[in-house]
C-alpha cells in the first residue's frame, strides 16, 4: 500500500515538473526567463522527504543553480485542512521541538528570512542546525487522523540546505478566510 502511493505521489511531482518545464519553455519564447512557481513545501523541497523523488528534486537536476527554492516554517498557527469524516476543519499547530525555530523564536520579528546557502555566516552552531534533520512545518491539504495532533502530521524531518536555499519563517499564522462566491445573478 504505501510503495502504491508513493508511487502516486512521485508521479504526481514529476508530472508537476513537466508542466513547469512546458512553461519554462513557453517564456523563454516570449523572451522571458524567470518563472516564479508557488508550491507547497515537499513539493519544492530540493531533498527527498518521505522516500519520494519530489517536483523540486527534478527542478533542481534540470536547471541547477538557477532553481532557487524558498521554504517557509512558522512556530504557531492555525490553518483550516480537509478531514476525510467531517469535512473543512480548523487545526492549530506548534513547532516547538525545533532547533531552527529556536533560534528564530529568539528574535523579537514576526518574520525573517534566512539564506541557507551563506549558512557559515551565523556561526557554528547555526551550521549543525541547518545541515542536520530538523522538523519543519509542512501543511497539506488533508488531516490523517493516524497521528494525535495537527503538529504531529503537519510536521516532517527535513535538513533545511538541503531542501532550500531560503527559508522564511513566520512567528504566528492565521488561516486564509473562505470565501464562498455568490452564485451569479443576472440581472
Amino acid at each position: 500500500m504505501l510503495s502504491a502511493y508513493r508511487e502516486a505521489y512521485n508521479y504526481r511531482d514529476k508530472r508537476m515538473f513537466e508542466n513547469i518545464q512546458w512553461i519554462v519553455e513557453q517564456e523563454e519564447s516570449l523572451g522571458r526567463g524567470k518563472v516564479f512557481v508557488f508550491g507547497h513545501n515537499q513539493h519544492i523541497s530540493k531533498q527527498m522527504i518521505l522516500g519520494r523523488h519530489l517536483m523540486g528534486m527534478h527542478l533542481a537536476a534540470e536547471y541547477g543553480e538557477s532553481y532557487f527554492a524558498i521554504g517557509t516554517d512558522l512556530l504557531n498557527g492555525t490553518f483550516i485542512a480537509w478531514q476525510p469524516d467531517s469535512g473543512l476543519k480548523r487545526f492549530a499547530i506548534k513547532n516547538e521541538a525545533s532547533e531552527l525555530n529556536d533560534s528564530f523564536a529568539q528574535m523579537s520579528m514576526p518574520t525573517c528570512v534566512i539564506h541557507t546557502n551563506d549558512y557559515a555566516e551565523y556561526g557554528e552552531e547555526m551550521a549543525t542546525i541547518l545541515t542536520g534533520f530538523q522538523p519543519m512545518v509542512s501543511i497539506g491539504l488533508t488531516f490523517d487522523k493516524q497521528y494525535v495532533d495537527a503538529s504531529e502530521s503537519f510536521t516532517l524531518p527535513i535538513i533545511p540546505i538541503s531542501a532550500y536555499d531560503a527559508i522564511i519563517f513566520v512567528r504566528d499564522s492565521t488561516p486564509a478566510t473562505i470565501v464562498r462566491p455568490q452564485a451569479f445573478i443576472r440581472g
